[in-house]
């Protein structure tokens, strides 16, 4: 094949030659708000077990960083228009696929939740047959329709009561860390989670389930939540002189993810609060009404 002048075409070329050689497990998820906090903590749950992972936010990058000490890499596939998962997917091919939820990121191109909901679903007929597993968020109306209509085995995450994998809000010091009691197929019990806002149940809950999959126990899954670390400008906590705490969720914005930063701020134990707030790109006609 001929792609000069085309890095990012070849590198797809040769990630999908790679993972035809290879038998590493794939996880891949397609992007969300919840998408960087989901990643992260699927990476601290298995990176200091035997099961090693890697992650990077180009999924051909991503495959072709792994070698034959990763026996799980997590994925995470980007999109704003149709097709480009459905060519990822066919080059990841994951045991285990994860959509977050349907926002309203990327709506420009996209034109319509229905149409973001149709793109992420290219994940799914790309999922391995066998063993695959797909994750899902049981609070998306969206998601929820999916429910016995997926070519796997599918799991629901969130608050609902007939999630699969549940988990509520019971405390936190409002300044680094949530306390949530979570619900699984196989433990109950509270755990910590070192990050801020009520959002962080859902990768709370994904990364439990994939673990669950690939057979960590609960002790294993707790740990690993708990040496969670919140990406680079998203709701990092930083302390300056003065008693001024900041809390820098710069990284890319959206409404959703908006949203769940200003909640964050609202509850923080502050007798002065003040929201500086960047554009949100890629909403088209959408963007005053959003």
């Amino acid at each position: 094949k001929d792609f000069k002048g085309n890095e990012s075409q070849a590198s797809q070329f040769v990630a999908h030659m790679a993972i035809s050689l290879e038998e590493t497990a794939p996880k891949a998820l397609p992007p969300s708000p919840a998408l960087i906090e989901t990643t992260t903590l699927d990476f601290s749950i298995f990176s200091p077990s035997s099961l090693a992972a890697a992650s990077c936010s180009a999924a051909p990058l991503t495959l072709l960083r792994l070698d034959r000490s990763v026996q799980i890499g997590v994925v995470e596939m980007g999109m704003d228009r149709f097709g480009e998962i459905d060519y990822l997917g066919d080059i990841v091919r994951p045991e285990v696929g994860v959509i977050t939820n349907i926002g309203d990121a990327h709506i420009e191109r996209l034109g319509s939740r229905e149409n973001i909901f149709k793109a992420k679903c290219e994940l799914l007929p790309n999922i391995r047959k066998e063993g695959g597993l797909v994750v899902l968020n049981a609070d998306d109306p969206m998601l929820t329709t999916l429910r016995g209509n997926t070519p796997v085995q599918a799991v629901f995450c969130g608050k609902a009561e007939d999630a699969d994998y549940r988990a509520q809000v019971t405390g936190g010091d409002g300044v680094s860390h949530i306390h949530c009691h979570i619900t699984t197929p196989k433990m109950e019990r509270d755990v910590k989670i070192p990050a801020l806002g009520e959002h962080m149940i859902y990768p709370t809950l994904i990364a439990a389930a994939v673990g669950e999959h690939f057979g960590l126990t609960p002790d294993e899954i707790e740990d690993g939540i708990a040496r969670f670390v919140p990406t680079r400008m998203r709701m990092n906590v930083i302390q300056r002189e003065g008693e001024i705490t900041i809390l820098d969720d710069s990284y890319n914005a959206n409404p959703q993810s908006m949203r769940a930063a200003i909640s964050v701020l609202a509850d923080t134990h502050s007798s002065w609060k003040v929201a500086i707030l960047g554009d949100m790109f890629e909403l088209g006609p959408y963007a005053p009404a959003l």
